[in-house]
């Protein structure tokens, strides 16, 4: 059990509950599959039905990398996530913001990204990102100089991010975020395996002004490599119900 600011991390073997999400996830990689490969229009805007009978509602073309053949297309890093207003797409590259109708909004090399919102980039690592609806903000992690976790001021991720190292740790296999009604938590792997899980208060982590997140009720608890931490959208959870991660 890792407990801060009112509310419990749960490690263990909760298959039970963590049932139905690992199969809503799992559909939701096939479904994605059969978007990304099922045929129909490949056209920025397209609508098509393909083989599978899934019909695309629309689509754009994300980043295709920089360089002619892209640098980065052996490794790209990619994560995804939408808010109802906008998407943003991080890859090893960059951060780039889109419309729902694919318009580019912002598109910010990585290394910029991270220098401005943290300082110090070092190699960039899996970065991955989550719309926090409780927070009405954006939340990224990467393993840089240091492993960061990144926070937009507002639901607008073109705007300011500000971050902070969760801990010593950098260079790490993979890192996570997951959030709750209470809290937002990130799990790591270091270089040797040992994983570690971090828990926040949302109170500490929705900065603002000048201000940036706090590390004040931060807890940290070793656990096993290549855990994952949920994402919970139950808005009736209590203060003190537990977080949960599953890992291989």
């Amino acid at each position: 059990m890792l407990k801060t600011a009112g509310h419990t991390v749960s490690q263990g073997n909760s298959l039970g509950r963590l049932l139905s999400a690992i199969a809503v996830a799992l559909l939701a990689c096939l479904l994605l599959a059969f978007i990304g490969c099922g045929g129909g229009s490949n056209s920025s805007g397209g609508t098509g039905s393909g083989s599978s009978g899934v019909s695309v509602v629309h689509q754009f073309d994300g980043e295709s990398g920089m360089g002619n053949p892209p640098l980065y297309k052996d490794h790209p890093d990619m994560a995804i996530g939408a808010n109802g207003t906008q998407v943003v797409e991080t890859t090893g590259q960059s951060v780039t913001v889109y419309a729902y109708d694919g318009t580019v909004l912002s598109s910010t090399p990585m290394q910029s990204f991270i220098s401005q919102a943290t300082g110090t980039v070092g190699v960039v690592n899996d970065p991955r990102l989550a719309y926090d609806p409780f927070l009405s903000r954006w939340l990224m992690v990467c393993s840089c100089s240091a492993n960061y976790l990144m926070v937009s001021a507002s639901s607008d991720a073109t705007g300011n991010w500000k971050g902070l190292p969760l801990s010593a740790d950098s260079g790490d296999l993979l890192m996570a975020v997951g959030f709750d009604k209470n809290g937002v938590y990130v799990s790591e792997t270091d270089a040797t395996g040992v994983g570690k899980l971090f828990a926040l208060p949302n109170a500490d982590v929705a900065w603002s002004g000048s201000g940036n997140i706090s590390l004040a009720h931060e807890g940290i608890a070793t656990g096993q490599a290549f855990q994952m931490p949920a994402i919970d959208l139950n808005s009736a959870k209590g203060a003190t119900d537990p977080e949960y991660y599953v890992s291989h």
